[in-house]
Protein backbone atom coordinates (compact mmCIF):
# COMPACT_ATOMS: atom_id res chain seq x y z
CA UNK A 1 0.00 0.00 0.00
CA UNK A 2 1.37 3.20 -0.88
CA UNK A 3 -0.33 5.71 1.38
CA UNK A 4 1.61 8.90 0.19
CA UNK A 5 0.87 8.15 -3.43
CA UNK A 6 -3.34 7.68 -3.07
CA UNK A 7 -3.13 11.01 -1.25
CA UNK A 8 -1.35 13.19 -3.80
CA UNK A 9 -3.73 11.88 -6.30
CA UNK A 10 -6.86 12.38 -4.22
CA UNK A 11 -5.05 16.07 -3.50
CA UNK A 12 -4.98 16.73 -6.94
CA UNK A 13 -8.59 15.79 -7.86
CA UNK A 14 -9.83 17.96 -5.38
CA UNK A 15 -11.30 21.53 -6.27
CA UNK A 16 -13.56 24.12 -5.05
CA UNK A 17 -16.74 24.38 -7.00
CA UNK A 18 -19.59 26.97 -6.90
CA UNK A 19 -22.49 26.78 -4.77
CA UNK A 20 -25.58 27.62 -6.12
CA UNK A 21 -25.56 30.24 -3.45
CA UNK A 22 -22.75 31.73 -4.18
CA UNK A 23 -23.98 32.22 -7.51
CA UNK A 24 -27.07 33.23 -6.38
CA UNK A 25 -25.68 36.12 -4.19
CA UNK A 26 -23.13 37.21 -7.32
CA UNK A 27 -26.29 37.62 -8.93
CA UNK A 28 -28.60 39.47 -6.48
CA UNK A 29 -25.34 41.89 -6.16
CA UNK A 30 -24.79 42.62 -9.43
CA UNK A 31 -28.31 43.05 -10.63
CA UNK A 32 -29.42 44.37 -6.94
CA UNK A 33 -32.06 42.38 -7.00
CA UNK A 34 -35.10 42.73 -3.57
CA UNK A 35 -37.59 40.42 -2.52
CA UNK A 36 -39.44 41.76 -5.14
CA UNK A 37 -37.74 38.94 -7.42
CA UNK A 38 -39.30 36.52 -4.83
CA UNK A 39 -43.24 37.14 -6.34
CA UNK A 40 -41.88 36.45 -9.95
CA UNK A 41 -40.68 33.22 -9.15
CA UNK A 42 -43.82 32.58 -8.09
CA UNK A 43 -45.27 32.62 -11.50
CA UNK A 44 -43.10 30.18 -13.21
CA UNK A 45 -46.11 28.05 -14.30
CA UNK A 46 -47.07 31.32 -16.60
CA UNK A 47 -43.10 30.81 -18.07
CA UNK A 48 -44.21 28.12 -20.24
CA UNK A 49 -47.05 29.37 -22.02
CA UNK A 50 -45.20 32.87 -22.50
CA UNK A 51 -41.62 30.82 -24.17
CA UNK A 52 -44.24 28.74 -26.68
CA UNK A 53 -45.00 32.47 -28.70
CA UNK A 54 -41.77 33.45 -28.01
CA UNK A 55 -38.69 34.30 -30.65
CA UNK A 56 -35.73 32.97 -30.27
CA UNK A 57 -33.00 35.47 -28.92
CA UNK A 58 -29.44 35.12 -29.75
CA UNK A 59 -27.26 36.41 -27.30
CA UNK A 60 -24.10 35.71 -25.13
CA UNK A 61 -24.23 34.43 -21.95
CA UNK A 62 -23.65 37.52 -19.37
CA UNK A 63 -20.20 37.11 -17.87
CA UNK A 64 -20.86 37.36 -13.73
CA UNK A 65 -17.45 37.08 -11.71
CA UNK A 66 -18.66 34.83 -9.30
CA UNK A 67 -16.58 34.51 -5.48
CA UNK A 68 -15.62 31.16 -3.97
CA UNK A 69 -16.13 32.62 -0.50
CA UNK A 70 -18.86 35.72 -0.91
CA UNK A 71 -19.24 38.36 1.81
CA UNK A 72 -22.53 39.85 1.84
CA UNK A 73 -25.57 41.48 3.94
CA UNK A 74 -27.83 39.37 5.75
CA UNK A 75 -30.85 40.37 3.86
CA UNK A 76 -29.06 39.17 0.60
CA UNK A 77 -28.17 35.95 2.45
CA UNK A 78 -31.72 35.84 3.56
CA UNK A 79 -32.90 36.50 0.19
CA UNK A 80 -30.46 33.81 -1.85
CA UNK A 81 -31.39 31.42 0.49
CA UNK A 82 -35.08 31.64 -0.28
CA UNK A 83 -34.22 31.66 -4.11
CA UNK A 84 -32.42 28.49 -3.77
CA UNK A 85 -34.82 26.83 -1.35
CA UNK A 86 -37.79 27.90 -3.96
CA UNK A 87 -35.47 27.21 -7.41
CA UNK A 88 -33.81 24.10 -6.08
CA UNK A 89 -31.94 22.15 -9.36
CA UNK A 90 -28.86 21.26 -10.21
CA UNK A 91 -28.83 23.97 -13.41
CA UNK A 92 -28.81 26.63 -10.81
CA UNK A 93 -25.34 27.15 -10.09
CA UNK A 94 -24.57 27.67 -13.71
CA UNK A 95 -27.23 31.03 -13.74
CA UNK A 96 -25.58 34.06 -15.07
CA UNK A 97 -28.03 36.60 -14.04
CA UNK A 98 -31.66 37.03 -12.69
CA UNK A 99 -33.70 35.42 -16.09
CA UNK A 100 -31.24 32.60 -16.22
CA UNK A 101 -32.50 32.02 -12.44
CA UNK A 102 -36.30 31.97 -13.80
CA UNK A 103 -35.74 30.05 -16.30
CA UNK A 104 -33.19 27.22 -15.07
CA UNK A 105 -36.35 25.36 -12.89
CA UNK A 106 -38.22 25.01 -16.20
CA UNK A 107 -35.11 24.18 -18.06
CA UNK A 108 -34.55 21.32 -15.80
CA UNK A 109 -38.10 20.16 -15.60
CA UNK A 110 -37.78 19.91 -19.44
CA UNK A 111 -34.14 18.88 -20.41
CA UNK A 112 -32.59 17.14 -17.00
CA UNK A 113 -29.54 15.69 -19.06
CA UNK A 114 -27.58 19.33 -20.87
CA UNK A 115 -24.00 18.77 -20.45
CA UNK A 116 -22.21 21.50 -17.93
CA UNK A 117 -20.28 22.84 -21.03
CA UNK A 118 -23.05 24.31 -22.64
CA UNK A 119 -24.81 25.39 -19.21
CA UNK A 120 -21.54 26.94 -19.05
CA UNK A 121 -21.64 28.67 -22.20
CA UNK A 122 -24.61 28.97 -23.86
CA UNK A 123 -27.49 31.29 -22.18
CA UNK A 124 -30.86 29.22 -20.77
CA UNK A 125 -33.19 30.97 -23.16
CA UNK A 126 -31.24 29.64 -25.76
CA UNK A 127 -31.07 26.34 -24.70
CA UNK A 128 -34.34 25.58 -23.66
CA UNK A 129 -35.91 27.15 -26.73
CA UNK A 130 -33.26 24.59 -29.09
CA UNK A 131 -34.14 21.32 -26.48
CA UNK A 132 -37.78 22.11 -26.78
CA UNK A 133 -37.88 22.36 -30.40
CA UNK A 134 -35.77 18.99 -31.14
CA UNK A 135 -32.36 21.15 -32.68
CA UNK A 136 -29.14 20.60 -31.11
CA UNK A 137 -27.24 23.37 -30.21
CA UNK A 138 -23.93 23.96 -31.38
CA UNK A 139 -22.28 27.52 -30.59
CA UNK A 140 -18.53 28.19 -30.37
CA UNK A 141 -17.40 28.35 -26.88
CA UNK A 142 -16.88 32.80 -26.11
CA UNK A 143 -13.36 32.50 -24.60
CA UNK A 144 -12.55 34.36 -21.37
CA UNK A 145 -10.33 36.97 -22.79
CA UNK A 146 -11.44 40.40 -22.14
CA UNK A 147 -14.11 39.37 -19.88
CA UNK A 148 -11.79 40.02 -16.66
Amino acid sequence: MNIIGELRKKKKRTFIEKSAINVVIAIIEAYQLNSNFLSLLDNLPDLEQKIVNHEIRLRPKPYLNIPIFPLTSRNNFRLAQKIVEKIDNPYLKYARDPEEIYLSKLLFWKNPDIRAIELENIHFELLLNSKKKGTRCIIQCPSKAGKE
